[in-house]
């Protein structure tokens, strides 16, 4: 339950945005499924996937352990998070559409003039990023004309 652990997450922590669009989320028209598939081949699925299983149930325990801890109103947040998801056009965003975004990250060797630079107060130093197989950026303000690389709304 990934709405459940954000929530928690963000009691722990403080985060001051939890709306999200789910990226990342498989496509549940079934496309991806195997239907029917031979019993020799889920019997050994679930052989060598025990650990897994174990792993899983665990977790879910774990889960339910810290939510119970979390208080008396946790469930009621829960469900009022939930119930604030909303579909925006062609997107869906879980706890309510995001403020729009105040920065965007461009590519580093565009040169952005160096007083375009942001350093947001909650970052420990530059804002400056690099993924596997992607360029070195920076993060400019939102408004800023230039091209953005990726994250270009953080909506």
């Amino acid at each position: 339950n990934f709405n459940a652990f954000w929530l928690r997450l963000s009691d722990l922590v403080g985060f001051q945005h939890l709306e999200y669009s789910a990226s990342n989320k498989a496509k549940s028209d079934g496309k991806w499924k195997v239907p029917n598939l031979p019993e020799e081949v889920t019997n050994t699925l679930k052989a060598v996937t025990r650990y897994d299983q174990k792993g899983y149930e665990l977790i879910s325990e774990l889960e339910q352990d810290q939510i119970q801890a979390a208080g008396d109103d946790f469930e009621r947040r829960l469900q009022m998070y939930n119930d604030a998801s909303i579909k925006d056009g062609n997107k869906a965003y879980t706890g309510g559409v995001p403020p729009k975004s105040l920065y965007k990250w461009v590519k580093a060797s565009d040169n952005p003039p160096e007083d375009w630079l942001v350093t947001p107060s909650f970052y420990t130093g530059p804002a400056k990023c690099k993924g596997f197989g992607s360029p070195h950026v920076v993060l400019v303000p939102h408004e800023k004309d230039i091209r953005c690389d990726r994250g270009c709304t953080f909506d």
